[in-house]
């Protein structure tokens, strides 16, 4: 017998489902193959307006939903209702019912930058190097970068050690020549690969991307804005452009270094979080759906919702992550910032802790031989998966930043000017395009590889690291080299 969903208060991070008679964001998870029996019970059992994914254009994105409407994701087997929680209670689930569940919409956020990050903003780098600081011999570096790797280091001994503990061991932090290529492409071996990516079909889902950038102003990109009263996909975040930039900036950008792992792929862009680094789940699902009716392969979230220690994998999104892999494609995801490590350790967060959904750690390094897992990267501490699966370069990583993000405030005042091109961050957000531009260039490699060999495929791949396999999985993900 089908039982009947109670809908209450839920914890932190989801939305409030009180019963106040306003309309509220509700996600559906749909019975297997049974799509038009889940429209009818949507629309007998509770009155609701349905329409499909698949009745909508590009230009009319159906995410402003209004009280008592309801889309049918029909790729990803569930439906995004809009109504009061009275009217939504109605509804039955279980077993002998076409719903298998119902609950709140969750609120996501950017793993990056100034959510949850290290702390540390590195400036742009300037276009001229200091000669004094490049004698024969020495690594050509930036007084922005110094200034900023001074800070790093004092933060991170700060962080460690307390600050004031006499005869506190030193942590041995040395330079890395960015003057050609960020650190991130040197460590994942980015510039020796012969593959690129090329013909792979990426979405990053995320604030968008500056569309008038120099690096992307005349590349062809797809893109498409899921915030409702937003038209386009223009980032004025920032998160957006840098993560895309981190998957494909060009091959020669129009200041070096270097930062785009896969400069080939083809490029999709849908915006699911808002300019304030936060978003509704209609976006987030909404974008999955599109990259899948777009045959996008690989689709890059650097995003994510908290998890509590003790928790499961969400079932939702371990049915999310399975119907992408059977679509062929795979989600990369970050693991989350909530830790202040060493002693505080939180798990991988929604959506990375799905065990068909690939987790990424992030890491900072030492000098490009050793590395140390970021202060604020999440572990996998949770039962039943919740994993870490893999780690990426994800401390003062180096890429494009849009022009048109909003600069310094109050709150935010480690944001960089308005106009500024490039900027370095630090989060699991950062981490997550270097394992996504990894698989399209495994993609590119062996064009008939599944999803799920790609998966395989990252993780047998990655360099071991003598950390722990809850904090960095099988290791830092590697490019493929070829012959």
């Amino acid at each position: 017998m089908a039982r009947k969903k109670v809908i209450t208060q839920v914890e932190s991070g989801r939305l409030s489902a009180q019963d106040d008679g306003r309309p509220r964001g509700f996600v559906v998870r749909l019975q297997p193959g049974k799509p038009m029996d889940a429209v009818n019970r949507l629309t007998k059992g509770a009155g609701l307006k349905v329409a499909r994914s698949a009745d909508f254009t590009d230009e009319a994105a159906p995410v402003d939903l209004g009280g008592g409407e309801t889309i049918v994701l029909e790729k990803l087997g569930f439906a995004i209702v809009q109504a009061a929680s009275e009217q939504v209670a109605a509804l039955e689930v279980g077993d002998d019912s076409p719903l298998a569940s119902i609950r709140p919409e969750l609120v996501f956020t950017v793993q990056g930058g100034e959510i949850g990050d290290f702390g540390i903003l590195v400036g742009p780098v300037p276009a001229e190097v200091s000669p004094a600081l490049a004698p024969a011999g020495r690594v050509s570096v930036s007084l922005d970068y110094l200034r900023g790797y001074q800070t790093a280091v004092n933060r991170l001994v700060s962080d460690l050690v307390g600050g004031t503990v006499a005869g506190a061991p030193a942590v041995a932090v040395v330079p890395v020549d960015e003057s050609r290529a960020t650190w991130g492409l040197q460590a994942v071996n980015a510039l020796s690969s012969r593959f690129s990516g090329r013909g792979v079909r990426v979405a990053v889902l995320d604030t968008g991307l500056d569309l008038t950038h120099p690096d992307f102003v005349s590349r062809a990109v797809v893109s498409k804005s899921f915030i409702a009263g937003v038209p386009t996909a223009q980032d004025g975040h920032g998160h957006g452009t840098h993560c895309a930039g981190t998957v494909c900036g060009p091959l020669k950008p129009s200041r070096l270094p270097r930062y785009g792992v896969a400069p080939d792929v083809e490029l999709f862009v849908g915006k699911v979080l808002g300019d304030s680094g936060s978003g509704l789940e209609r976006g987030i699902l909404l974008g999955i759906e599109w990259a899948l009716e777009n045959r996008c392969r690989v689709i890059s979230m650097s995003l994510g919702s908290r998890v509590w220690p003790g928790d499961s994998p969400d079932e939702d999104y371990e049915s999310i992550g399975r119907t992408v892999l059977q679509n062929d494609c795979l989600i990369v995801a970050a693991a989350g910032n909530d830790s202040k490590r060493p002693q505080d350790i939180w798990p991988v967060g929604i959506p990375a802790n799905s065990t068909a959904i690939m987790a990424v750690a992030a890491l900072q390094s030492l000098d490009l031989r050793g590395f140390e897992v970021a202060r604020f990267s999440n572990g996998g501490i949770n039962p039943g998966g919740g994993k870490v699966d893999i780690a990426g370069p994800g401390v003062a990583v180096y890429s494009s930043w849009s022009t048109t993000a909003r600069g310094p405030s109050p709150t935010e005042p480690r944001r960089p000017p308005t106009g500024t091109a490039y900027h370095s961050i630090d989060g699991t957000s950062m981490a997550t395009p270097h394992v996504a531009a990894i698989a399209a260039m495994l993609i590119e490699a062996n064009p008939g590889v599944s999803a799920d060999q790609v998966m395989h495929e990252l993780t047998q791949t990655a360099l071991a690291l003598p950390l722990p396999s809850r904090d960095v999985g099988s290791g830092l993900a590697q490019a493929p080299q070829g012959r």
